[in-house]
Parts: C-alpha cells; sequence; structure tokens
C-alpha cells in the first residue's frame, strides 16, 4: 500500500464495540516538529523576496508616519500657530482685512490656511478665513474655504455650517444654502444658533414658493426652540404664510 501523504486527511475509520485495532501500514504519518519547522523553512525560501519586500514597505509606513509627526508636523503646527495668533489678533481689532490677508508684516489666515493644511491651525484659520471673506463681500472665496474647514466635534461646527450657507445664499446658489441650513437647524442642543438658521432656511423656502417646506421650518423653531430669540416673533412668520395660533 502507497504511504499515505503527511498532509492529506486520514482514512476514514469505522466504529465498533470492539477496542480498536490499527494497522501499523495505515498509521497516520504526524510529521514532527523539527519536520513542521523544515516545511515552514521551505515557504519562506520559495516566497522570501515577497514577505521581506512586504515587511519592509510595512516598516516604511510606520517610520515614515512617526518621522512626519515628529519632524515634519509638530513644527509645522507650532509656526501655523503663531502665524494664526496673530490674524486672530487681527480679528479682535475687527480689522477684517486683516485678518484675512494680513498687514506684510504677518501673515493672514488666508496665506494660514494655504501654507499649514493639515495642521488644527490650518484648519480653523480656513474657517476665519470663510468668515471674513463673507464680511468682505466676498462669497466665492469664503465657499473655498468654509468647505474646507473641518469642524466635526467642535463648538463651531453648527456655526461654520451656518456660515456656509450664508455664503451659498449670497452666491445665489439657494438649494445648497438650504443643505446647510437645515443641517445647523438640526442641532437641537445649540439654541443660540440652529434656530437662526431655521429662520433663514424658511426665508429661502418662501423665496422659492415652497409654503408648506417654510411652515415646516418655521413650526419647528416654535417647538424645539420655544425659548430662544428667534421664536418670540416666528408667530408673525406663520401667520404671514396662514397660520394663525390661538
Amino acid at each position: 500500500m502507497a504511504k499515505q501523504d503527511r498532509y492529506t486527511a486520514p482514512r476514514q475509520t469505522v466504529v465498533t464495540n470492539e477496542a480498536p485495532q490499527v494497522n501499523s501500514a495505515e498509521e497516520v504519518y504526524i510529521p514532527s516538529a523539527d519536520e513542521q519547522i523544515d516545511h515552514v523553512k521551505e515557504i519562506y525560501e520559495s516566497k522570501k523576496n515577497i514577505i521581506n519586500y512586504a515587511l519592509i514597505g510595512i516598516a516604511a509606513l510606520v517610520i515614515g508616519y512617526l518621522a512626519y509627526n515628529q519632524f515634519v508636523k509638530a513644527p509645522k503646527e507650532i509656526k501655523a500657530a503663531d502665524n494664526l495668533a496673530m490674524a486672530n489678533t487681527f480679528m479682535l481689532m475687527d480689522s477684517t482685512s486683516w485678518m484675512v490677508n494680513g498687514n506684510g508684516s504677518y501673515m493672514g489666515a488666508q496665506k494660514v490656511a494655504d501654507n499649514y493644511g493639515g495642521t488644527q491651525a490650518g484648519n480653523l484659520a480656513c474657517y476665519m478665513a470663510g468668515v471674513g471673506n463673507l464680511k468682505m463681500g466676498n462669497a466665492k472665496n469664503a465657499i473655498k474655504y468654509l468647505e474646507k474647514f473641518d469642524g466635526k466635534g467642535s463648538l463651531l461646527a453648527t456655526i461654520a455650517t451656518g456660515t456656509l450657507g450664508d455664503a451659498y445664499w449670497e452666491n445665489n446658489q439657494l438649494d445648497k444654502a438650504l443643505s446647510c441650513y437645515e443641517k445647523a437647524g438640526a442641532d437641537e442642543d445649540n439654541f443660540q444658533y440652529a434656530p437662526l438658521y431655521l429662520q433663514r432656511a424658511g426665508m429661502i423656502y418662501e423665496k422659492q414658493g415652497k409654503t408648506k417646506e417654510a411652515i415646516v421650518a418655521y413650526t419647528k423653531i416654535k417647538e424645539k426652540f420655544s425659548n430662544s430669540s428667534v421664536a418670540r416673533d416666528i408667530d408673525k412668520y406663520l401667520a404671514k404664510l396662514g397660520v394663525v395660533n390661538d
């Protein structure tokens, strides 16, 4: 009988009440630990180039990531924060032009955003540049920078989304403005700004002749943000659309 290959499954045996009898000729061959190691070595030798290149590639990625964070990102973050600090000072001075464009001696938020992408300060600069450009009447530039801003998880998230809606409205992109206002208005924890953006959504719906949608927006302000300053006059907006409350 031919010797069974070491890596094939053992043949099926029949279970009886008698003590099992093992035929040594059919005994399943189990490789020793040394033989298993030899087998692994054979596999490695046949594919060692692929394995080694893969390991080198992973190591390079890890080392590159650590080096980037230590030698590039950290210093870049510090420089970005230093430059943005002056732009913030200009903002507090109510000098919008200097805040956005700088004053020749110091960078403005726009240049910080352009030069320090990937940093927290660079991200915040996008928001400041967007707000400043909108204030100066440059809606297209405001959109450019506000779209880059990532406010997820921050206190600025709702305000930035609503401000982007303002920029779209200024640029006559009403559908995009509505999308932003609805998203900002969905933040029920923000009693100061969410109702304001819902009100603006209602105003655009009115402008588009969508009375039903406008009523929904105004009603949400009345029901969800009843204690907000916007809710004080919301009955006037509803009455104008034919909704009279007793």
